[in-house]
């Protein structure tokens, strides 16, 4: 089964072996895992809501994953990613916004990527989380809480930034609007 992780993040090929998925749902379709392992599609119906990515996320010993956000898999773009760490330990050290988060093993944690976020494996084992990328529609909606002035901040914040950082790689690569505008425009299966 090793073969079939891949890198989670291709463009980083430092991390090509260090930081890993393993996938069942992949751009809103199953994979030929989900036949393999049919025990996860139990996993997918427990969620109410359109599906968008399902795999497991491999930290390894050693990596780090500098403090970052997502421009396109977050709530400001209505989509939101649910952790169900798998195998962890008490020296991992995940930080969103600014706070370190201690998930325990078979718990369910929301993340909004568009907070800034970072892990960091400094033990000598290896973290697997079950990531649940999905739609948010009124279920998941239900789940959260309620939107704060916080919130509306933190959209005005992560909006000023999303948009400098296209318009400084529309400068510098003028197909980069051309290549990504299917990720932004893809709709969730009914």
């Amino acid at each position: 089964m090793a073969e079939q992780w891949k890198p989670t993040n291709p463009d980083f090929p430092e991390l090509a072996t260090k930081w890993t998925a393993f996938h069942f749902i992949e751009n809103d379709k199953e994979t030929g895992h989900m036949q393999e392992f049919p025990e996860v599609r139990r996993v997918r119906d427990y969620f109410k809501c359109p599906v968008d990515e399902l795999m497991f996320y491999a930290v390894h010993p050693g990596t780090k994953l500098q403090p970052h956000r997502d421009m396109s898999a977050n709530l400001l773009v209505g989509k939101l990613r649910l952790h169900i760490p798998i195998i962890t330990n008490q020296q991992i050290e995940f930080v969103v916004d600014g706070q370190r988060l201690v998930m325990g093993e078979g718990e369910l944690w929301a993340l909004d990527t568009s907070y800034v976020h970072s892990v960091y494996n400094p033990s000598d084992q290896i973290r697997i989380h079950c990531v649940v990328q999905v739609f948010a529609n009124d279920w998941v909606w239900s789940l959260l809480p309620k939107k704060s002035i916080l919130y509306y901040r933190h959209a005005l914040c992560f909006w000023a930034v999303a948009s400098f950082k296209g318009i400084e790689k529309l400068v510098k690569d003028p197909q980069f609007i051309l290549r990504n505008i299917r990720a932004l425009v893809r709709k969730p299966k009914a």
